[in-house]
């Protein structure tokens, strides 16, 4: 399961994605407040084309949070406090988002 880190930091967010070919990638979002929808901060760090990609697959019954389907396109991750979130989109995109 593809493993991304974001920890919040004054105007965004840091995001380290796993390391390829030993390297890590290491990024940082501006993000105005502690919370972010789920679909604008996948879309964000590039993990699906649009966020209306997974906001449709929301309404649908495709994004599951710790196993539990979430069909509300306007759920938040709340950036300040710290956690570990396993997410599927679709059928088969698995990945473990935790927020340090």
């Amino acid at each position: 399961m593809k493993e991304i880190r974001l920890k919040r930091v004054p105007g965004g967010v840091f995001v380290v994605f796993p390391k390829l070919h030993d390297i890590e990638e290491r990024i940082t979002l501006p993000l105005s407040s502690g919370t972010e929808k789920w679909s604008k901060l996948l879309a964000s760090i590039k993990e699906v084309a649009s966020a209306s990609e997974v906001e449709r697959l929301m309404k649908q019954g495709g994004f599951e949070l710790n196993g539990s389907a979430v069909m509300d396109p306007t759920c938040k991750l709340d950036l300040d406090r710290p956690g570990s979130y396993e997410v599927r989109v679709g059928k088969k995109r698995f990945l473990r988002i935790i927020v340090e």
